[in-house]
């Protein structure tokens, strides 16, 4: 026996007035295109500015890790001189101190302000032993002297 078509057999089987069993749903898909020329001139200036944008945000992305990176550092400095207070139970600190010249027993004295202990003791050098000679008045001394300057002067 001979190939019969889809219709003769769907009529024997008494199927010729039912429509075919077809479902059709639509959907996309990313599929490649071809792009035009304006496309491409277009893709092209927005990846420029894409490219110039992520450039100026890689340059503020570094200048905020240095900044913080500073910030950072200053916490790490402070929390070793801290710890370093905490260990030693001391700290260095500003504090008035005075030098004691001794000339009668020939000594130098460095001592501090706040709690009058000595820091540093030695004798005297040579050139510290020379005190300043104290002087009387002396501008009472020498203005008879003026005086006698002016008196010139006024004679002639």
């Amino acid at each position: 026996m001979g190939k019969k078509n889809d219709k003769t057999a769907a009529a024997e089987n008494g199927e010729e007035n039912k429509k075919p069993r077809i479902r059709r749903e639509r959907y996309e898909s990313e599929l490649k295109c071809i792009l035009t020329k304006e496309e491409v001139a277009e893709a092209s200036d927005q990846a420029a500015h894409v490219l110039q944008a992520r450039d100026a945000k890689e340059e503020d992305l570094k200048a905020h890790q240095k900044h913080t990176k500073g910030v950072i550092d200053t916490m790490e400095a402070e929390l070793r001189r801290l710890s370093t207070q905490v260990r030693e139970k001391a700290a260095w600190k500003m504090v008035g101190c005075f030098r004691v010249f001794d000339y009668e027993a020939g000594k130098y004295r460095e001592v501090r302000s706040d709690t009058k202990e000595v820091l540093m003791e030695r004798d005297l050098t040579d050139v510290e032993r020379q005190q300043e000679l104290q002087f009387e008045n002396l501008e009472d001394e020498f203005e008879d002297d003026q005086e006698d300057d002016e008196e010139p002067d006024a004679a002639q």
